[in-house]
């Protein structure tokens, strides 16, 4: 512009004094010469805190004024406007209120609401009136300033007509904006690169779009004749795209970028060498159908598009020149929204009326679409990817526990599919292992091509799924299924550590469960302690009939095996909870099932012990492979509760079983809640520390006889939704605590159960429940046998070392004594030996090589008050033993021979 004037910039100053300026912050501004200057100030006003919001005057000033100290100052007035570079579109966007319509009932609302909307409409505008592309799109923090930006500067005499007429279209068209704003010459409009104070906090001020600068007596020759009164209205009256036009676009989809930009030039060119829709309505064509074949071409994605478009429109007779042609196409790209139909299948569809032939990139087309596979020769690979996709996206298709488990189909289990001695009588869905037959019913759902023979040797013909090939899957993809991992069915809400409650339908791919008819629950936002109390006894009425020997430890216990069968799902690994009695029918089964009922609404699945542990561990292989959410064994009837397969499956939740049928392993997780009932199952071994007992007192003498007020199944099934309510209110109050610890010793292997259970049933009661995982091993058979073992030895030879058949031969010396008919004496320690040997070796015999077995299973172990540790004697190659008290064994700087300890 001429350096002879200003362009201004202005801002606000905060206005700290109420009393001034109606409280209103100040405007400023400073004069220029340049638009470096301008922009540097600019951005030290958006670094001061003094300053904000920063607008330019939109047309160069005659003059400045100048403060009282001497300073110019800017000075901004219309008739001051001596050049302009710009005509602009000042597009407000807001967001209609809420209650607008109710109280303004009729009345429209006059801004867009969105950026998006507002730029659809503009685009719409300018492809309606033959507006180009603006030079440069303003993103002000709340809405839009669209500029076109001329070549050289406008007097304000020759910028008029032009400001004028876009104003006048803009009225025509209805367009949502202050259309008086266009005609001011001396606007002033926020500078990119500042902020918009108006909102809090402050939003950027951003340019979106920078294009080119036009001579505006060509490019924008529409504007002068709008404000003349000459323009006419639009008659852009497409002719609405057909179905055939849809269906015809939609292999183009699946091409790459060159194999589609291959497809609409072939259809371009073969509509100009065959047809009049490029030609002018005086040559035989027509403007609407010139204007949709455009359309077509701009909504193509193609990069190349707008070059296709010049060179296959410049063949027509007395074509427009190519930067005109451009400027049209830039203008079909940008008219939005496309209500008219018109896509890329438009261009194919004429086209093909025309005589086109897609067939080639039909073809490859079949390669791309996923929901295509050709079976040829060297495209195995793909085919298998594209079967391993649609399997995947198989609602009930699953791998099982995490992504490299077996794959399996989620359903309900037919009868006559389960193993001997279970009952699935609920309606939770199982897993079954997925057999060929499940993938090749998921194969039909893709379109199999394979070559056909002859003459159509290069043909792709429709068949059906290749069934070798698909029988093959499961095995080639085993570990590499693309499936979701499923670890679990759960049918109560999630709970974060925070409190917040989540009730989720469907599959979520964060904890890989499956939240099947989950409730929403009303739960007080910050529960006080008196409602978690009464949430408590709302809990514990609906086994308010059962008696234990102590009752503050059964309310406790049966809290830890509600609130267990709640998180259950959301913990990886739980303890398995063991309801026992002296007698039957004293309702062990109804416990576990008002349990199961209230956390997954539905019966539990129920597998019987049998009559051997051999027996059940078959049992339970099978039945793990279902992944039922609760388990319940049945009828453990004075059973030694133990087992490789179950204890795995406890504290580690996974396990490798071989399934009937199959020559590998499977390696699952499981996320069951496991209960077993039965009268005096015996709690051993390593189960010890995995089994919470609940020991119910029979009421009588003749249980079978009692009657019970109510039945605590038919309860919880009454009051579900209520007593889900009073659980979820006692573990939010207790996520609000902030989950205390209160300093209880840590639980092995169930630190997460310890975190969400045990230490929440504490805050409760006062109990700490994993105490009784001490007293299943004080009261175990095997352990109590292993202790009197320790100590009759440690009698025998005190605390110096022996051999194992040393202790064997104190054995076979009692043995012999007792078959013999002579007087023998011998001592108190060695009867005891003996009898404690008989004890623990059991039935099998005592010998040196079985004792051995015994003291390497017992080394480092604290037993009775005991420690049996092991040292090598290289000088005889043998195992020398010794029984030490434990207060020698750990004793301070000790480390222990077995290496067991250390200091």
């Amino acid at each position: 512009m001429n350096n002879a004037g200003w362009i201004n910039l202005h801002c606000h100053v905060k206005n700290t004094d109420p009393a001034k300026n109606g409280g209103k912050d100040f405007v400023v501004g400073w004069p220029y010469k340049t638009a470096d200057e301008l922009l540097g100030m600019a951005a030290w006003v958006h670094g001061t805190r003094k300053f904000f919001d920063s607008w330019f005057c939109t047309s160069q000033q005659s003059e400045c004024a100048v403060s009282p100290k001497g300073k110019n100052k800017a000075k901004r007035l219309a008739s001051n406007a001596t050049w302009l570079k710009a005509i602009w579109i000042d597009v407000d966007v807001k967001a209609k209120p809420a209650d607008w319509d109710a109280k303004n009932p009729g009345k429209p609302w006059t801004h867009y609401e969105t950026v998006a909307e507002a730029w659809a409409a503009v685009g719409v505008f300018r492809a309606a009136v033959g507006l180009p592309m603006p030079s440069a799109v303003v993103h002000s923090g709340s809405g839009m300033h669209l500029y076109w930006v001329s070549t050289t500067p406008l007097s304000p005499q020759d910028w008029r007509p032009y400001a004028e007429g876009l104003k006048g279209l803009l009225l025509r068209e209805g367009v949502k904006c202050d259309a008086g704003l266009t005609t001011d010459p001396a606007r002033l409009l926020r500078v990119p690169g500042t902020l918009n104070h108006k909102y809090e906090p402050p939003r950027e001020v951003k340019l979106i779009h920078l294009g080119r600068m036009y001579d505006f007596a060509t490019a924008l020759a529409v504007l002068p004749n709008a404000a003349s009164g000459t323009a006419t209205a639009p008659s852009h009256s497409l002719v609405p795209a057909g179905e055939a036009e849809g269906k015809a676009g939609r292999w183009f989809a699946e091409l790459a970028a060159d194999k589609q930009s291959e497809v609409v030039r072939h259809a371009a060119r073969h509509i100009a060498r065959n047809s009049k829709l490029f030609e002018l309505t005086a040559n035989g064509g027509s403007y609407d159908t010139y204007l949709k074949v455009a359309l077509a071409l701009a909504r193509s994605g193609v990069e190349d598009a707008k070059d296709i478009f010049v060179e296959v429109a410049s063949t027509a007779k007395g074509a427009d020149s190519e930067d005109s042609l451009r400027q049209f196409f830039d203008g079909c790209r940008s008219a939005e929204p496309r209500q008219d139909g018109v896509t890329i299948g438009t261009l194919l569809h004429l086209a093909t009326e025309s005589g086109a032939d897609f067939a080639p990139w039909k073809q490859v087309a079949d390669a791309c679409d996923t929901k295509i596979a050709v079976y040829v020769p060297g495209n195995e690979g793909e085919c298998r990817n594209r079967l391993d996709a649609v399997v995947a996206n198989d609602p009930n298709t699953f791998t099982l526990g995490d992504p490299t488990g077996p794959l399996v189909i989620l359903r309900k289990p037919e009868r006559d599919a389960l193993p001997s001695g279970t009952q699935w009588d609920g309606d939770l869905p199982a897993t079954t292992l997925a057999t060929s037959a499940d993938i090749n019913e998921r194969a039909e759902r893709l379109i199999w091509k394979q070559r056909t023979g002859g003459r159509g040797e290069g043909l792709l013909t429709h068949t059906h799924p290749p069934r070798g090939f698909v029988g093959d899957y499961l095995a080639q993809m085993r570990g590499r299924y693309g499936a979701r991992p499923l670890r679990g069915i759960v049918r109560v809400p999630r709970i974060d550590e925070n409190g917040d409650v989540h009730s989720l339908q469907g599959y979520d791919p964060v904890t890989g469960l499956f939240h099947d008819r989950v409730p929403s629950l009303a739960i007080s936002p910050a529960p006080t302690r008196d409602q978690v109390k009464r949430a408590a006894d709302a809990l514990l009425l609906a086994f308010s009939q059962y008696r234990f020997d102590d009752a503050a430890e059964g309310k406790a216990l049966l809290l830890a095996a509600i609130f267990t069968v709640l998180e259950r799902p959301f913990l990886p690994v739980a303890p398995m909870f063991v309801v026992r009695s002296s007698m039957p029918a004293t309702g062990k089964g109804k416990l576990a099932r008002a349990l199961v009922l209230l956390g997954f609404d539905t019966a539990p699945v129920v597998v019987t012990w049998g009559g051997s542990g051999e027996e059940f561990e078959k049992r339970l292989t099978a039945i793990l492979l279902q992944a039922p959410a609760a388990l319940m064994i049945d009828n453990a009837n004075g059973m030694q509760i133990k087992g490789d397969l179950l204890e795995s499956v406890i504290t580690e939740g996974r396990a490798g079983i071989r399934p009937l049928g199959y020559s590998d392993f499977v390696k699952l997780r499981n996320r069951s809640f496991i209960t077993l009932t039965g009268n005096n199952p015996i709690i051993t071994g390593d189960m010890a520390r995995r089994a919470i007992p609940l020991d119910i007192l029979p009421r009588s003498a003749d249980p079978e006889q009692d009657r019970y007020k109510f039945d605590p199944v038919k309860f919880i099934q009454r009051h579900r939704i209520a007593l889900l309510g009073a659980a979820f209110t006692i573990m939010r109050a207790f996520r609000l605590e902030g989950m205390p610890s209160q300093g209880l010793p840590a639980v092995g292997s169930f630190d997460e159960w310890a975190t969400r259970v045990r230490d929440l049933v504490y805050w409760l009661t006062n109990y700490d429940v994993s105490v009784v995982f001490r007293q299943n091993k004080a009261e175990d058979p095997r352990r109590q046998a292993d202790a009197a073992l320790l100590a009759a030895l440690h009698q025998h030879f005190g605390a110096t070392p022996f051999k194992a058949a040393e202790a064997t031969a104190v054995h076979k010396k009692v043995e012999d004594a007792r078959r013999s008919t002579a007087s023998i004496q011998l001592t108190a320690s060695e009867q005891a030996l003996h009898d404690a040997l008989d004890d623990a070796l059991g039935s099998k015999g005592v010998n040196p090589k079985l004792f051995g077995y015994c003291a390497r299973r017992l080394k480092g172990a604290h037993n009775g008050g005991f420690i049996l540790e092991v040292e090598h004697d290289p000088a005889t190659n043998s195992n020398l033993i010794t029984i030490l008290p434990d207060v020698v064994a750990v004793a301070p700087g000790s480390p222990g021979r077995s290496g067991s300890f250390k200091p």
